[in-house]
C-alpha cells in the first residue's frame, strides 16, 4: 500500500542546471573555430587531446591537465568538418572538405615533433583519388580503418575500408561498404554500424567477410537524420543521435539485428523545445557521453537503457539555444577519466566527470477504486534536476535523478487530486512505487463531504518555456486563489481568482526551475501541480 503524505516543498537550486557532477579542468582557446577531438596515450603514459581545427589538427598535452599546452599543429586544407581517430602510435584524420585525403600524423616522436603523411590513392574500381571524407572509425581489433561520408563519385560516399596493419604509413585500400551515403561509422565485434544520414536509417552490416559484406537489419530513427551510433560492450544495446533541432538520444535492442526494438529516448529537460542539437553519441561502461550544440557535454545512465537518466553535465557555450555552435564531440575514454569536450567557438575543454548511476524511480500510477493504470499522468521527484515524466497508457512511468536521498514526489492526473508521497532512492538501484489517485467525486464519497465534482483544471504547456496558462473551472465555487511556491514553503506569486470559471498565466518571467501551484476555493484545497520552467 503507497503512503500519502503531506505536501513538502523542496528548494530548487538553479544553478545546478548548468553544471552537475563535471568540474572544469582547463580550456584552450586556439583563435579558430574548431570541430571534433579525439584522444591519444603515448608509450610513456602522457595524454594528449587530439583537436580538429578549421585550418588542421592541434596536438595537445594532458601532461598537467590543469594547464593544457598546445605542442603542435598539423596543418592541412580549410574545412569545418575534420574527424581523427589513433591506431598505434599514429592519428588518422579525414577531412570532409578539399583535398587533403587520408591523414596520417606519426606521434612517435612527441612531445618534440611529429610527421605528416597525405594518402590519396585511387579507389579500385572508380579510377579516382582518394581525396575527402567526412568520418572515419579505426576497428582496432583488426586494424582496418572506416571512412564514411565521401566523394559521391566513388562509392556513392559510402564506406570504404583501410589496411593499417599492411602498412600504417601509407594504408592500402582494400574493400567497401555498400554504395549507401554514410554520414558515420562504428564497428565492433566485425558488425558495422553505418549512419545512413539521408535514409534516416541506422544500418548495421556483417564484415567478417569483407569481400561479401552482409546487411543484417536497420531502423528508421525517431527524426530521421541519423547522424552516428554506438553501442554498449557487449552489443546489445546501440544508441543513436538525429543532428535535428529536439531530437533525441535514442536507445535500441539490437540483440536480434533483424528486429530491432526502440527501448528510450533522452532529451535534455532544462532545454526542452528550445531548438538543442544532440551531436555525437560514445558509450564508456554503461554512460553516454553526449556532445550538444548549445548544451554542451551531457553525461545519462544507460545501464537501464529502457530508463536512460542525466547523471552529468557541463555546458560550453553562453548563447542562446539551437544552431550548430556550441560542443561538437566529447571523447570520454582515457586511462584519467577526463572528458575532452570540443566547443566550436571556444576551444578545448577537459572536464572531469564524477560518474555516478542514477537513482531510478519505477512504477505505476492507477485509479483509486479501478485500479486501472492512469496515462499521462505527470510524476516529478522535486529536487534541483529536473527529471517530469509522463505515464504510458497502462499507467507505468520511469524516472530518476543523479543523487540519492529521501524525495518527495509530485503526481498528477487531469480528473484526479494530486498528490504527494515521500520516497528513498538510491544510485545504482530502482525504486518502485505504486500511486493511488482519486476523483474528485471519489475523494468526497469517502470522506462524507460532498465536495467540488465538477472540477477541471488544465495547466499548459507543461514543461512551460514562458508563461503557462491554467485554464479552470471551478463548477459550484465562485473564487479562489492560485498560489506558486518554491523554496521550502516560500510563496512566489499569489492571483485571487474572481470568477468560477477563466484561464490566467502563471509564472511569466520566472526563472528556470521545478514550481508547485496551488490552487483553492471554498476554503478547500483542490489541486496541486507541479510546473517545470524551462
Amino acid at each position: 500500500m503507497t503512503r500519502y503524505l503531506p505536501f513538502l516543498f523542496v528548494f530548487i537550486s538553479l544553478p545546478a542546471l548548468a553544471q552537475l557532477n563535471a568540474v572544469e579542468r582547463s580550456n584552450v582557446d586556439f583563435g579558430v573555430g574548431i570541430n571534433d577531438v579525439w584522444g591519444y596515450v603515448s608509450p610513456d603514459g602522457t595524454e594528449y587531446a587530439l583537436v580538429g581545427l578549421d585550418t588542421g589538427v592541434a596536438i595537445v598535452s594532458l601532461a598537467d591537465p590543469d594547464a593544457a599546452e598546445v605542442v603542435g599543429v598539423a596543418s592541412g586544407v580549410r574545412s569545418v568538418w575534420r574527424d581523427m581517430k589513433t591506431y598505434g602510435e599514429y592519428a588518422y584524420v579525414v577531412s570532409d572538405q578539399r583535398d587533403d585525403g587520408l591523414t596520417v600524423i606519426d606521434l612517435r616522436q612527441l612531445p618534440d615533433t611529429f610527421a605528416v603523411t597525405h594518402v590519396r590513392d585511387t579507389v579500385p574500381g572508380f579510377n579516382r583519388p582518394f581525396h575527402r571524407a567526412h568520418n572515419l572509425y579505426i576497428d582496432t581489433t583488426r586494424g582496418l580503418a572506416f571512412t564514411s561520408g565521401g566523394d559521391g563519385n566513388i562509392n556513392a560516399g559510402g564506406i570504404l575500408i583501410f589496411d593499417l596493419k599492411a602498412n600504417p604509413l601509407h594504408p592500402p585500400i582494400i574493400a567497401r561498404g555498400p554504395a549507401i551515403y554514410s554520414h558515420d561509422v562504428y564497428v565492433q565485434d566485425n558488425l558495422m554500424y553505418a549512419s545512413e544520414i539521408v535514409q534516416g536509417e541506422l544500418a548495421i552490416y556483417d564484415t567478417k567477410d569483407l569481400n561479401n559484406i552482409r546487411e543484417l537489419g536497420r531502423v528508421r530513427t525517431p527524426t530521421t537524420f541519423t547522424h552516428n551510433a554506438w553501442t554498449n560492450t557487449t552489443g546489445s544495446t546501440v544508441f543513436t543521435t538525429d543532428e535535428k533541432p529536439n531530437a533525441s538520444v535514442a536507445a535500441y535492442d539490437i540483440t536480434d539485428p533483424s528486429a530491432i526494438e526502440l527501448l528510450d529516448e533522452y532529451r535534455p529537460l532544462s532545454s526542452l523545445n528550445s531548438g538543442t542539437i544532440p551531436h555525437n553519441v560514445h558509450v564508456i561502461d554503461n554512460f553516454l557521453s553526449v556532445s550538444y550544440y548549445t548544451d554542451g557535454l551531457r553525461v545519462v545512465d544507460a545501464s537501464v537503457p529502457t530508463n536512460l537518466i542525466e547523471v552529468a553535465n557541463y555546458d560550453t557555450w553562453v548563447g542562446p539555444n539551437g544552431d550548430f555552435n556550441g560542443a561538437w564531440g566529447a571523447y570520454p575514454f582515457l586511462p584519467s577519466g577526463l572528458t575532452l569536450v570540443s566547443d566550436r567557438q571556444s576551444g578545448l575543454y577537459v572536464i572531469d566527470v564524477n560518474y555516478v548511476r542514477a537513482a531510478r524511480l519505477e512504477g505505476m500510477v492507477v485509479d483509486s477504486v479501478t485500479g486501472v493504470g492512469i496515462n499521462n499522468a505527470s510524476v516529478a521527484i522535486l529536487t534541483d534536476q529536473l527529471n517530469a515524466t509522463l505515464s504510458d497508457p497502462l499507467g507505468a512511468f520511469a524516472t530518476g535523478i543523479a543523487r540519492a536521498g529521501t524525495y518527495s514526489v509530485a503526481v498528477s492526473a487531469e480528473g484526479y487530486v494530486s498528490d504527494t508521497i515521500s520516497v528513498d532512492l538510491a544510485n545504482d538501484s530502482i525504486s518502485a512505487l505504486t500511486v493511488e489517485l482519486a476523483r474528485p467525486q471519489d475523494q468526497s464519497t469517502a470522506t462524507g463531504d460532498p465536495g467540488p465534482a465538477e472540477i477541471e483544471v488544465v495547466l499548459a504547456p507543461n514543461p512551460a518555456p514562458g508563461a503557462a496558462v491554467l485554464r479552470y473551472n471551478l463548477g459550484r465555487l465562485t473564487s479562489g486563489s492560485v498560489r506558486l511556491y518554491t523554496a521550502t514553503g516560500t510563496l512566489v506569486s499569489e492571483q485571487r481568482l474572481s470568477r468560477s470559471e477563466g484561464s490566467i498565466e502563471v509564472a511569466d518571467g520566472f526563472p528556470s526551475g521545478v514550481y508547485i501551484l496551488h490552487l483553492t476555493a471554498g476554503g478547500k484545497s483542490l489541486r496541486t501541480l507541479q510546473l517545470v520552467k524551462l
